[in-house]
């Protein structure tokens, strides 16, 4: 290959990994906004047992929003490594 060959591949495989780290800087924002959300979801001692059982819905639906963004960071943390493996 050509030395423009190359310098398109790498700029190529540049860009890539910036777009990359753009979406798992937005994973990673999610994950910390949904485990912001469960931690502010209060229960008051008064609470009905329904009231109760609801807000522990909202937690437990906050918290694997969270391991799920958590999850796509790795992923793309991965994929990030491949590329520049790559590169």
């Amino acid at each position: 290959m050509s030395a423009e060959q190359y310098r398109r591949t790498v700029n190529t495989l540049d860009r890539e990994i910036a777009g990359l780290e753009k979406k798992r800087a937005a994973a990673d924002k999610k994950a910390a906004d949904e485990n912001k959300k469960a931690a502010n979801i209060s229960i008051s001692k008064t609470a009905s047992e329904s009231t109760i059982r609801s807000k522990q819905r909202q937690i437990a639906g906050h918290t694997q929003a969270a391991i799920k963004a958590q999850q796509e960071s790795a992923s793309i943390t991965a994929k990030i490594a491949s590329k520049k493996e790559k590169r």
